[in-house]
């Protein structure tokens, strides 16, 4: 393909180049271009800084409500550990009473055990006592048998 000027004999020259060429080179609409351009842009570039500046004020925010609850959670958290230190001790406490009175129960045990005895050996006095008892009675009995047949013998009544 050749290129063909659209004025002959005029090499390069185009009347849509020449036009846009023109139009460019104007100072006017270059500085008006450059002014609508830069001012609608800034435009756009304030917002984006007011909503940029807004979003990290929020995310500061944020971050500070983050960092109270990260301190309320660690005290949170310091107490709940100082009560489970406190429920340890007091589950040594009451393992240490649990064994104190085991000891305790077996002591009684003990001592039930030597009252049976002690009972049982009563018991066997009681029998013994019964029987001596018996014994003396029969002995009395005899006695006042005996005496009175003595003395009708010696009498003679």
């Amino acid at each position: 393909l050749e290129y063909r000027p659209v004025t002959p004999g005029v090499a390069g020259s185009s009347p849509v180049h020449s036009a846009t060429c023109y139009f460019l080179n104007n100072k006017f609409i270059k500085s008006l271009y450059t002014y609508c351009n830069k001012t609608y842009f800034g435009y756009q570039l304030s917002a984006i800084s007011y909503q940029l500046s807004a979003i990290s004020y929020q995310l500061s925010a944020i971050s500070y409500q983050l960092s109270a609850i990260s301190y309320q959670l660690s005290a949170i958290s310091y107490q709940l550990s100082a009560i489970s230190y406190q429920l340890s001790a007091i589950s040594y406490q009451l393992s240490a009473i649990s064994y104190q009175l085991s000891a305790i129960s077996y002591q009684l045990s003990a001592i039930s055990y030597q009252l049976s005895a002690i009972s049982y050996q009563l018991s066997a006095i009681s029998y013994q006592l019964s029987a001596i008892s018996y014994q003396l009675s029969y002995l009395n009995l005899t006695k006042n048998i005996i005496k009175p047949a003595i003395l009708i013998r010696i009498t003679g009544l």
